[in-house]
């Protein structure tokens, strides 16, 4: 498998080296939530939504750890963890978002 890999990175086409592997783009749908106080349309924390190719749902928040980290916060079954409710948002918010608490973290880091 190692060698598929290495083939792949250096530029070999994966159909030709590896006809079993089936490549799938992943579809992403992000939510926000957007607490009253918060500036209009900014999201406090945000969420992406996927199926995989066995047509199994997974949920990722970002978090303060500057990562994308599994989540249930809009499982029916864990119940409402955040309120306001999450509302479905733009990669481009959602990229804005990151941006931001990214620069927060970082900045809080330098100064410890």
């Amino acid at each position: 498998m190692a060698g598929v890999v290495l083939a792949w990175h250096d530029g070999t086409a994966l159909p030709r080296i590896a006809p079993w592997v089936t490549v799938r783009a992943v579809e992403y749908t992000y939510f926000g939530i957007v607490p009253a106080d918060d500036e209009p349309g900014e999201p406090s924390a945000v969420l992406r939504t996927w199926t995989d190719a066995g047509g199994v749902d997974h949920e990722q928040t970002f978090t303060g750890a500057l990562s994308w980290e599994r989540s249930d916060t809009m499982s029916p079954v864990a119940g409402p963890a955040y309120d306001p409710d999450p509302v479905e948002i733009t990669r481009a918010t959602v990229e804005r978002s990151v941006h931001r608490l990214t620069e927060r973290i970082q900045a809080q880091r330098r100064r410890k």
